[in-house]
């Protein structure tokens, strides 16, 4: 595994030795959401300092949401968007060929998250509660694709 940091023009920091045919037991979904909110933190236009505790919500969020998904359906969901919500929120956005799924994670974590969601422009979701029942909430919805 290579670990590249941005700041430093893509300088190699560690370099993994572990043989290539052990890749498959790498997280590639963990890997991107984990890159998406890096670059959602450095790539903000007007300079908010979003807490890493904020991040690791959503972090944790979609790692659960993927987990228990594979576990429950046996099949894997894509890693969202994540890109700047309304007054400092987080967006969390998949737009698929099937749905349209929307989570907004305020800044304040004693706020609830508000999902927004669509298939095909029916079976509509909206809600808000805390992020360990809407894990709960979307698997159902997710699975009648």
């Amino acid at each position: 595994m290579i670990i590249i940091d941005k700041k430093k023009k893509n300088e190699i920091l560690l370099i993994s030795l572990e043989p290539i045919i052990n890749l498959k037991k790498y997280d590639f979904f963990k890997i991107e959401i984990e890159n998406r909110l890096m670059n959602f933190r450095e790539d903000n236009d007007d300079k908010f300092i979003y807490k890493k505790e904020i991040l690791m919500i959503i972090r944790n969020f979609l790692l659960d949401l993927r987990d228990l998904y594979l576990e429950k359906y046996n099949s894997n969901i894509e890693p969202p968007y994540i890109i700047p919500g309304p007054a400092h929120s987080i967006d969390v956005h998949w737009i698929t060929n099937h749905y349209r799924l929307l989570i907004n994670f305020p800044v304040d974590i004693s706020e609830e998250i508000t999902v927004a969601g669509h298939k095909k422009r029916m079976d509509v979701i909206k809600l808000s509660t805390n992020p360990n029942n809407a894990v709960k909430l979307l698997l159902p919805w997710l699975n009648m694709l």
